[in-house]
């Protein structure tokens, strides 16, 4: 059997964890420096890495260089959600992999910055979030803002607003008052976009999908004809 190790903390709120599991899955808290050279060297036969969430503050981010030695050595590595999606796009002519709305979102937009997939969390199970990342809050006015009433010129500027800001202080509070002072909405729009929010986060679905999924399974090569897939332009310039 080969063995699935997968890194990830936040984006694993709200989804039943335990019933995505399967048999050779380690789940291993956010990846930092170091813990993808320590795994590769700790274990003989090469298997299957997930990077969804990782460290960037507390410790140093995981680095692109541990992540080639990792495929060198035979490893797949595949990238979601999060620092994973970040690192995917980054590396694809590497042969790191990604997956997910969160991955197709970074590939397609060129104003996408790092930051957009960044939280405040509780550094524990079950990594209750303090704050909102931008990008899930982008993936719900794709998705509801026109049902809702949100304007396209609206939204815009919630978003633009959102990316002025720390990301420590993207809340869900202070998108709900700024759709409130600043848009003019009413309340019981902001409720219901909010409540959408909140049970659609677009990192979380990304995880459970690429769980269900399991594409690391399926023969040859992943382009953007597969669900979830997209092909990365060359960022050997970035």
């Amino acid at each position: 059997m080969i063995e699935t190790t997968l890194f990830a903390g936040p984006s694993t709120f709200g989804i039943d964890l335990p019933a995505l599991t399967f048999p050779g899955l380690v789940l291993c808290p956010p990846v930092g420096r170091g813990d993808i050279e320590k795994l590769v060297q700790s274990q003989p036969v090469a298997g299957v890495i997930i990077i969804c969430d990782g460290v960037f503050e507390s410790r140093p981010a995981v680095s692109h260089k541990e992540i080639c030695l990792a495929l060198d050595k035979g490893w797949q590595v595949w990238g979601v959600s999060s620092i994973g999606a970040i690192r995917a796009r980054e590396m694809s002519c590497q042969g790191m992999r990604g997956y997910g709305e969160v991955y197709r979102m970074f590939c397609a937009e060129d104003d996408f910055c790092d930051d957009e997939a960044c939280l405040l969390y509780f550094p524990e199970v079950p990594y209750f979030p303090v704050t909102e990342p931008l990008v899930n809050v982008r993936h719900a006015l794709n998705k509801v803002a026109s049902e809702l009433g949100i304007l396209p010129h609206q939204a815009e500027s919630l978003i633009s607003h959102l990316r002025s800001l720390w990301f420590g202080e993207r809340s869900m509070a202070a998108t709900g008052n700024f759709m409130r002072q600043q848009l003019d909405l009413k309340e019981v729009t902001i409720d219901a976009f909010l409540a959408w929010l909140a049970a659609n986060r677009i990192k979380a679905i990304d995880l459970k999908n690429i769980l269900i999924e399991r594409p690391w399974e399926q023969d040859g090569e992943h382009g953007d004809s597969q669900a979830g897939f997209c092909v990365t332009r060359d960022e050997s310039n970035r």
